[in-house]
């Protein structure tokens, strides 16, 4: 798997974020806002590295290999310079045609999920790399939406909210690393569904306890035998 792509190793980083985060506000270094979540600075490498593993699945296992896998696909049938267009398509545009053209079907629809998350996510990273102090309309919408969900920290609107801190929490790692599982993962079910992509249909076979979720805080035994695997920290509940 690792010869092919390097997203898995990337997504390996992500978890070593979540789990050093968790040390880091169980032993009272970092502040811990609510019982199951906390400011943390891994937060913000973990959701350019997470958007980063979904564009480097992309680009690896369609635009590097995927052609020759993809015989009598709509995505085969396209000029090259109709490829190179999608190759440099901004990568919710990629996640929206490049599956449905190598699958001839709709693998994601906007507005539904995985792909809504996927798509706050990217606006997240978006919002790191090309950083603004001053927190704007769009802004404002990802952190309402997150913090709904109890992801981002609802603090209270005034001219001494820093919307960095808001987002920067623990709880934020583990739901940008569900997000692209559940991405990655729908890609691959479609590619065993439809016997397209013998590479794809390979990771789904042989990689199903890799592409897992990181249970809820909440979930208390799901979620410390998940840390367990994951970590040789011995501080756990």
């Amino acid at each position: 798997m690792a010869s092919t792509s390097i997203s898995p190793e990337i997504i390996l980083r992500v978890r070593e974020f979540y789990t050093m985060a968790y040390q880091e506000i169980y032993e009272n270094k970092r502040k811990q806002v609510k019982s199951d979540n906390g400011v943390t600075d891994y937060a913000i490498p973990s959701y350019i590295l997470s958007t980063a593993a979904v564009e480097a699945f992309m680009n690896e296992l369609f635009f590097a290999i995927g052609l020759g896998f993809l015989k009598g696909s709509s995505f085969e049938k396209l000029s090259q310079e109709e490829r190179e267009v999608l190759r440099k398509a901004s990568l919710e545009t990629k996640l929206l045609r490049v599956p449905e053209l190598a699958f001839d079907q709709k693998v994601f629809e906007p507005g539904h999920q995985p792909f809504q998350d996927m798509s706050y996510l990217i606006k997240v990273r978006n919002s790191f790399v090309h950083y603004k102090m001053a927190i704007d309309a769009e802004h404002k919408g990802i952190l309402d939406y997150l913090a709904k969900k109890g992801i981002a920290i609802d603090t209270p609107d005034g001219p001494n909210r820093f919307w960095v801190s808001d987002l920067s929490t623990f709880e934020g790692i583990r739901w940008a690393h569900n997000t692209i599982v559940k991405i990655i993962k729908e890609i691959i079910d479609t590619a065993v569904t439809t016997n397209r992509h013998p590479v794809l249909i390979s990771m789904g076979k042989q990689s199903k306890s890799f592409f897992h979720e990181i249970p809820n805080f909440g979930q208390n035994d799901p979620w410390s035998a998940w840390m367990r695997a994951h970590t040789k920290w011995k501080k756990l509940p």
